[in-house]
């Protein structure tokens, strides 16, 4: 642990333990009436530590054991709510409740099901998961997950990939890349198809076929979403997880209205909350969003919300990962959670910023 995140930690310790982050919440909202929302992004919710797993993002997961302890601490702490109830809110549909969360999920992993939906279940903690259609229901797993495995686990090396990646690209942009991350990252921005055909021509010569991968690392199926309905709520991703600003504006309302029809027809309920991939967007998406009958979108960002004067269709997220919350001991710390739960770090974060001109 470096020098400045020991002293992160004991500053945390000392606000959270010394009662001060209640007596400024109660100021905040007792007298001036300043309520903050939180909205928590996940992804992935795993049985076991990274280091058995390396081919899953280290940005995109917790420990079932973090996400239990994240949800009493929640639970305890701050009214859970749906999402649903927390835009009727900003809409100016229902009253407003001040400390609230709300739990998100992207693409909608398996393990939403079999590691997270426990844990929500026993701390009675509403959830919505944003699916990407495209593999609801199958076994085909995701690019960017094949992309990894095929870089950690095939018999071939990272020269041979990358002149692939370049034949099929026609960029060999990618020579200069450090890791499997960065091509990863690199390749959200390129054609859905052209990722695709890297994707099968490098399987076909390393000769993987991801069979061992398929009971843990696939998407959810619709029994186990139609179990999850009492609690959960299902909205849309899109339908093959491709950036928005990629495509053409018939491709963006491709996006928008198969997902939409997929989940309401499986489901039975409104689809009417939408999560861009990659939280990327722009003007004319948004418009094209709102036009689709979408009521909100979501972005990241890691702000909390207050509801007032915010872009409905931008709302931002906080997003969580295993790494992100660890104090010395390396476990999940609830003193440095409460602290980024206050806002103090983001506004000290926005004062560096200003200061800095970053």
């Amino acid at each position: 642990m470096s020098y400045r995140t020991a002293l992160k930690h004991l500053f945390a310790i000392a606000v959270y333990y010394s009662g001060f982050l209640d007596l400024v919440t109660f100021i905040k909202t007792g007298i001036f009436r300043k309520y903050d929302h939180v909205i928590l992004m996940y992804h992935r919710v795993l049985e076991e530590p990274l280091a058995d797993m390396p081919y899953v993002e280290p940005g995109l997961y917790v420990s079932r054991e973090t996400f239990d302890r994240q949800m009493a601490f929640l639970a305890r702490h701050y009214t859970p709510v749906s999402l649903t109830e927390l835009v009727g809110q900003w809409r100016g549909e229902r009253t407003r409740t001040k400390k609230t969360f709300a739990v998100t999920f992207d693409d909608g992993w398996c393990d939403n099901y079999s590691s997270a939906f426990p844990a929500l279940k026993r701390y009675q903690v509403p959830a919505t998961i944003f699916l990407s259609t495209e593999h609801v229901g199958g076994e085909k797993l995701v690019w960017f997950f094949r992309i990894s495995v095929l870089l950690h686990d095939s018999r071939l090396s990272h020269d041979q990939f990358f002149r692939m990646l370049a034949e099929v690209t026609g960029d060999d942009k990618y020579q200069d890349a450090v890791g499997g991350q960065d091509i990863i990252s690199a390749l959200k921005h390129a054609d859905y198809e052209a990722v695709e055909q890297l994707v099968g021509k490098i399987t076909e010569l390393s000769g993987e076929t991801f069979e061992e991968y398929v009971k843990e690392h696939r998407m959810l199926n619709w029994s186990e979403i139609r179990e999850m309905m009492p609690l959960v709520n299902f909205q849309s991703h899109g339908h093959r997880h491709v950036l928005l600003t990629n495509l053409s504006p018939d491709e963006v309302d491709e996006e928008l209205n198969r997902s939409r029809a997929i989940i309401e027809q499986n489901t039975g309920r409104d689809v009417f909350l939408f999560a861009y991939p990659n939280g990327d967007y722009n003007s004319d998406i948004k418009t094209r969003v709102k036009q689709a009958g979408y009521r909100a979108a979501f972005t990241t960002g890691d702000y909390r919300v207050t509801g007032e004067k915010e872009d409905l269709l931008a709302l931002r997220r906080m997003a969580v990962h295993e790494g992100r919350f660890l104090g010395p001991n390396r476990r999940f710390s609830k003193a440095l959670f409460a602290l980024e739960l206050s806002g103090w770090l983001e506004t000290a974060r926005r004062v560096k910023g200003r200061i800095t001109g970053r």
